[in-house]
């Protein structure tokens, strides 16, 4: 696997990255201002670092507006998972397969 792949990895290995997603995928590109006050519960300076750890990842994408910085949902990266991810698909369809058979009898 390449350097990037682990960075995505790494970066999804947090629920609270993950959450920093799913608000972005839900309520579009946003600030950090408006982000954080989506995280209530986490200091600003800790969404930064999630922000920071995602954009590295090549999961955010920032983009400028005069002094405001919008961070949206680069999701190019999470191919990589989805491809790593449909290679279980067959083993999981197996056993629901054999379960359903089991079920029947």
């Amino acid at each position: 696997m390449s350097i990037q792949v682990d960075n995505t990895y790494r970066a999804l290995a947090d629920g609270t990255r993950r959450e920093i997603l799913d608000c972005l995928l839900e309520h579009g590109p946003l600030r950090a201002t408006d982000l954080a006050a989506h995280f209530p519960e986490i200091s600003r300076p800790a969404v930064s670092r999630h922000v920071r750890i995602l954009r590295e990842a090549g999961l955010l994408e920032e983009r400028t507006k005069g002094r405001e910085r919008w961070q949206q949902v680069r999701p190019i990266p999470l191919r990589d998972v989805q491809q790593w991810v449909r290679r279980y698909e067959r083993y999981w369809t197996g056993k629901l397969d054999e379960l359903a058979r089991l079920v029947e009898d």
